[in-house]
């Protein structure tokens, strides 16, 4: 990575400076840096790798897919996981949008060349993009399931890399990004604006739209899901279309924080992130609300698409907690971790390569527990299907297992950027 960590593109940097008074510096300047969205970005990441490791060891997928407990310790999906999950999904990629579309809109305010600009997101998110999905998820497929020999474990890789038919795993974010970073320059150069509304006016207007729009995304999330549940993909960019309007909704958001000379989202006045959390997991239980009046109990599995009350009430609960946790989350960075990150481990310089770099490091990690707790011949010991491990064994594995995911995927981003050459210019 360049000496400026502000150059990240999946994780964003300090994507707005602004003077005292509130308004974008003047383009070229270089007025102090949001050291408190370099340390929001190292705890996004962390954020990340934790919600794909509570996933991966019995958590409910918010795509909603089966459990994907890949060590096989755990029978069924751990119910205890479900708030956790359910908040994550509702707020963290629309706030990672935010902060890209903030991001673009700095970008392109200093852009000389729309296809220069263009051309770097290219390098920048879509070759590491193609290299994780060509490289690392072929290679962890392999480490998954290995072959007995190199020859067939080699054989196995180039029979991944033959069925790619776009992006894998959490890099769909970047080629999302690319996506919408190329309509944005495309709607620069097919709208041009000018004679401009009152400074007073567009402010008044982000306000509204950051305060009413999330009912909007609300109401059309439903009506998309009735086709488009959760757990589809659109081909070649991998983003989950039932979710799209929100990262939407999120980076156009950030673009127009950007002009207006706003900070964060806009979101209830005051509102402490305990507050918001509270707001969030308070209303979680309204999703089983449907399902109890039929008498079906709560226990069974929630229907997140379709024509019913349980899809509408979780496109509003959804939208709802973007639009308080987001916020909340921002504006606590802001107040209480506005100061430098340094150099160590947890760097923001680091947090793009361990985006990257965390499930290479979760699939490792995860074979050397299932090695550490596994009999030799690869089953479980009797132990495991005691029901207090059944039930309470998830929450301790994940906990263990987030800090070892965490801890690793720095630590190999780190190495990665300061010992191989080249590396660094390109995360």
């Amino acid at each position: 990575m360049s000496s400026s960590i502000d150059q990240n593109p999946a994780l964003p940097s300090p994507a707005v400076h602004l003077k005292p008074g509130g308004a974008a510096a003047p383009t070229g300047l270089r007025p102090p840096r949001r050291h408190d969205i370099d340390n929001l970005r190292s705890f996004c990441t962390a954020h990340v790798i934790a919600h794909h490791t509570a996933i991966a060891y019995g958590g409910i997928s918010g795509a909603g897919l089966p459990p994907q407990a890949h060590s096989g310790l755990f029978d069924d999906a751990s119910p205890l996981f479900t708030p956790f999950i359910a908040t994550n999904l509702s707020y963290g990629m629309g706030l990672y949008f935010f902060l890209s579309g903030q991001m673009t809109a700095q970008s392109m305010s200093r852009s000389k060349s729309d296809w220069g600009l263009i051309r770097s997101k290219l390098w920048r998110l879509g070759m590491p993009a193609l290299l994780y999905s060509a490289l690392i998820d072929p290679v962890g497929a392999v480490i998954a399931r290995p072959e007995k020999t190199l020859v067939g474990n080699l054989g196995k890789y180039v029979g991944e890399v033959g069925k790619l038919d776009g992006v894998r795993g959490p890099v769909w974010y970047n080629a999302t990004l690319i996506v919408f970073d190329i309509c944005a320059v495309a709607l620069r150069r097919v709208l041009p604006y000018s004679g401009s509304p009152s400074p007073k006016f567009v402010k008044a207007a982000f306000r509204l739209l950051g305060r009413w729009g999330w009912l909007g995304v609300a109401g059309a999330s439903f009506l998309l899901r009735t086709k488009l549940p959760p757990g589809g993909v659109i081909p070649v960019i991998g983003v989950d279309p039932a979710y799209l309007l929100q990262y939407i909704f999120g980076y156009a958001l950030g673009h127009a924080a950007f002009h207006v000379g706003e900070r964060s989202i806009p979101g209830p006045e005051n509102l402490s992130v305990y507050k918001a959390y509270a707001i969030s997991l308070g209303t979680l239980p309204l999703l089983f609300l449907p399902g109890f009046l039929k008498g079906e109990g709560i226990g069974g599995a929630v229907q997140l698409g379709g024509w019913n009350w349980t899809a509408a009430i979780y496109a509003v609960w959804n939208e709802l907690s973007f639009y308080t946790l987001a916020p909340a989350v921002m504006q606590t960075f802001e107040r209480n971790y506005n100061r430098p990150a340094g150099r160590g481990l947890w760097s923001p310089r680091y947090s793009y390569a361990a985006f990257l770099l965390h499930t290479l490091v979760s699939w490792v990690a995860d074979l050397g527990l299932a090695r550490l707790l596994k009999r030799s011949d690869g089953k479980r010991p009797a132990w495991m299907s005691n029901r207090a491990w059944q039930a309470f064994g998830p929450l301790l594995v994940t906990a263990v297992m987030s800090a070892v995911d965490i801890l690793g995927s720095f630590k190999l981003g780190q190495l990665l950027i300061d010992s191989v050459p080249g590396v660094g210019s390109l995360l």
